[in-house]
């Protein structure tokens, strides 16, 4: 820990795990993957908070792995297949892939679960089209915005995923504090 910097270098990075595999990797030691699963279920969450998770999961890769980020588009095929849907394009073709699409990731994602064990019911795998949706539209979210709000506090994401705290002038009239709020989530 102390070879790669200690903590003190990881306290205003967003991925620190990421990040310290990253150091511990340029010492020239293995860094390694635990073969153990973590189960990681959300269970009852609100929408505003499922949005805000992964909206925040999107944007530390996108400032770890830059233009590379733009790829992660092609691993969402729901998301794809549904494009020419909202652009108005809608046809017998187009319905047809999307619902063929739809339905073998959700038997993937099922199969899947059965594998691993999950403990999720075979209904709630009928939510996964409408779930991988919600996600292709948050993938464009770390384009436009740069700040998360983490714990009542607003930080600026740079690269790396490194915060810089960004603090809000609470004397500003209410429409030139949102004038300030958009800039600052707009700023490159």
């Amino acid at each position: 820990l102390e070879e790669i910097g200690g903590f003190e270098v990881l306290r205003d990075v967003l991925a620190e795990d990421y990040v310290m595999g990253q150091r511990v990797g340029k010492t020239g030691k293995r860094v390694r993957v635990s073969p153990y699963l973590v189960y990681n279920v959300n269970v009852r969450w609100s929408l505003a908070r499922f949005w805000k998770r992964h909206t925040r999961w999107g944007q530390m890769r996108h400032s770890l792995a830059g233009p590379a980020y733009v790829m992660e588009m092609i691993i969402n095929p729901v998301f794809l297949s549904v494009i020419p849907l909202f652009a108005g394009n809608a046809s017998t073709v187009s319905i047809g892939a999307a619902l063929v699409t739809s339905f073998y990731k959700s038997l993937g994602d099922y199969l899947l679960g059965r594998r691993l064990g999950a403990d999720l019911k075979g209904k709630h795998y009928l939510l996964v089209p409408l779930k991988d949706i919600m996600v292709g539209f948050m993938w464009f979210y770390p384009l436009l915005f740069r700040t998360v709000n983490w714990r009542g506090h607003t930080f600026r994401i740079a690269s790396g995923s490194r915060l810089r705290k960004i603090e809000i002038p609470e004397d500003l009239f209410w429409p030139r504090r949102l004038l300030f709020k958009l800039r600052t989530r707009l700023a490159a």
